[in-house]
């Protein structure tokens, strides 16, 4: 089952990806996760990565859940933090799943993402 959530902040499209692996996940754990990801900033620019458009795929499955995310450079110097900071606030809200982070650089981000 595939959903894309748009409309999330304020009428912006952020159109990401939200591929639920099961009829079984309840209606608020893609907005408990976009929540999530919204208290994770790109400590350079002071902005939180979901809405710059850095998250392009959620996977949730009743036990894991799996975000595909890029960086806003390949020499990003928050390469390891930003996504050790995904996983500890979605661990946090989600303490009985596995959280996996993947890293893509396709298709690069641009500040029109």
């Amino acid at each position: 089952m595939l959903d894309s959530i748009e409309n999330l902040n304020d009428g912006e499209e952020f159109g990401v990806e939200i591929e639920k692996l099961s009829d079984n996940i309840l209606e608020d754990v893609p907005l408990r996760i976009i929540s999530a990801l919204k208290k994770v900033f790109d400590p350079d620019i002071s902005y939180n990565i979901y809405d710059m458009g850095l998250i392009y795929k959620i996977t949730i499955s009743e036990k894991e859940i799996k975000i595909l995310m890029t960086l806003t450079s390949i020499n990003c110097p928050a390469a390891q933090s930003l996504p050790d900071d995904v996983y500890e606030k979605l661990k946090f809200e989600f303490p009985n799943h596995e959280i996996s982070v993947e890293i893509t650089f396709s298709p690069q981000w641009t500040i029109d993402n």
